[in-house]
């Protein structure tokens, strides 16, 4: 089982101090960012800290959190052209199409962004693990 931690750019304990979902993340947990903390709905510093953790390689998942379709609506489109801008089209994709199909299908990510320490399906230590990151790509169409 793989943890995935959900919305932290909008927990105020992680708004202080978002290096902690670093380190989440170098243990294997993956992370999904909501849609709308990117395009401003849920503030200045959810904005921020989504956009932290994308810098930093911690979001793997860009999903809408929708509720329903009048406060939450199902919307990506916005916050998935958002980092097709800032981080690319192929990084875009990952996001929101092909890492969550892997996850949903059981299959390990085809983008990881951040290198963990540890393989996140078999807890198992990576080849490679604490190599330089600037050595690795940052996406795979890279």
């Amino acid at each position: 089982m793989v943890p995935i931690i959900t919305h932290p750019e909008r927990n105020a304990i992680l708004q202080r101090g978002p290096e902690r979902v670093l380190e989440w993340v170098d243990t294997g947990c993956l992370v999904q960012v909501t849609a709308s903390a990117l395009t401003g709905h849920w503030g200045a510093v959810a904005r921020r800290v989504a956009l932290w953790l994308l810098d930093h390689d911690a979001v793997h998942v860009l999903a809408t959190d929708a509720h329903d379709d009048q406060n939450r609506p199902p919307i990506l489109s916005e916050a998935r052209d958002a980092v097709s801008k800032r981080f690319g089209a192929d990084a875009a994709r990952a996001l929101v199409l092909d890492n969550p199909a892997a996850i949903v299908a059981g299959r390990p990510l085809p983008v990881l962004g951040r290198t963990p320490l540890l393989n996140y399906q078999s807890r198992e230590p990576l080849k490679g693990a604490g190599e330089d990151p600037i050595q690795r790509k940052r996406y795979a169409s890279d």
